[in-house]
């Protein structure tokens, strides 16, 4: 789920980049040509408001967001998979 709009007169702060075959080593994950390995690094290196952008890919991730960040995907022609809950 993405989250609300940034309020009225917010700063609209940098993307974060993932990517199969980045690197999370010393990355905050802004340069598209040098995106992060993982989801969560993106999310730990983001502020709130900041999109994280994901590279079409299978990424093996239990996600804990606790700031409004927007997550964006490559479509893709079939059905995510998700983790069982525990």
């Amino acid at each position: 789920m993405a989250a609300a709009p940034a309020p009225a007169g917010a700063l609209v702060l940098p993307w974060h980049y993932v990517a199969d075959g980045g690197s999370d080593e010393g990355n905050d994950c802004t340069d598209r040509y040098e995106p992060c390995a993982t989801i969560q690094h993106a999310i730990d290196e983001s502020s709130p408001w900041d999109t994280v952008d994901v590279a079409a890919g299978t990424y093996a991730e239990q996600l804990a967001i606790d700031i409004p960040v927007t997550l964006r995907g490559a479509p893709t022609p079939s059905s995510p998979t998700t983790a069982p809950r525990r």
